[in-house]
């Protein structure tokens, strides 16, 4: 793959995400694979037998590509977490994927793109990008049903411009059968229902009140 254009791709260990580093690949580019450390340690999921970070690096050895743990645990917190209960304070319910995606996500992919010689940033996500007289436009992903565009839109211009979203013309049955085609252990694994942030049958609020230290009031 020497000589290969690089792009930074969000792995997160899911089916999704492994496929897009898959396509990216067998498209002829050079897919170094990123997790995220997000998780303070008392949130992280003690249930699961291996880590999002540990499951990525299973798949990127098995794809043959390069993978990076990056920790951004001190910006979930500080920009997303702590927001997010400041919004519950004043009655509102917060939405953290969006305010995480632009602030912290892709903001630390670009970075790892620029530190690696890289342009061009992919993930997962089912949905997809046209351009409008030159400019970058979010649109839906393909498989309606698994349509994930509303947790990019507050993406800058520059964000959309280098993103790219290998998965969202094809639909999640056809994104099984690529990771069956490239043989990856996760390709029936199922899907996450739960923000990344919930643990056990504990609430996202109740969550944040213990890792702030702060009191819930009735309402």
């Amino acid at each position: 793959m020497a000589g290969a254009e690089k792009i930074i791709v969000a792995m997160s260990g899911g089916v999704d995400s492994s496929v897009a580093a898959g396509i990216l690949r067998d498209e002829g580019l050079e897919p170094i694979g990123v997790t995220f450390k997000m998780l303070p340690g008392s949130l992280e999921k003690k249930e699961q037998t291996s880590q999002p970070w540990e499951q990525a690096a299973s798949v990127c050895e098995q794809l043959d590509i390069e993978h990076l743990v990056v920790d951004c645990r001190e910006q979930f917190v500080t920009q997303v977490l702590g927001p997010a209960w400041s919004e519950y304070a004043k009655g509102r319910t917060p939405n953290p994927c969006v305010v995480c995606n632009p602030k912290v996500k892709f903001a630390q992919l670009l970075s790892v793109a620029r530190q690696k010689g890289a342009s061009l940033m992919a993930t997962g996500h089912h949905a997809r990008i046209v351009y409008s007289s030159g400019v970058p436009v979010l649109c839906k992903g393909h498989d309606r049903s698994k349509d994930q565009s509303y947790f990019l839109y507050a993406l800058s211009e520059e964000q959309l411009r280098a993103l790219r979203l290998p998965i969202g013309e094809i639909s999640k049955s056809e994104v099984r059968k690529r990771a069956r085609q490239l043989g990856l252990g996760n390709a029936d694994q199922a899907d996450s229902q739960d923000a990344c942030f919930v643990t056990g049958d504990e609430s996202f609020a109740q969550s944040l009140s213990t890792l702030l230290h702060k009191s819930c009031a009735p309402g």
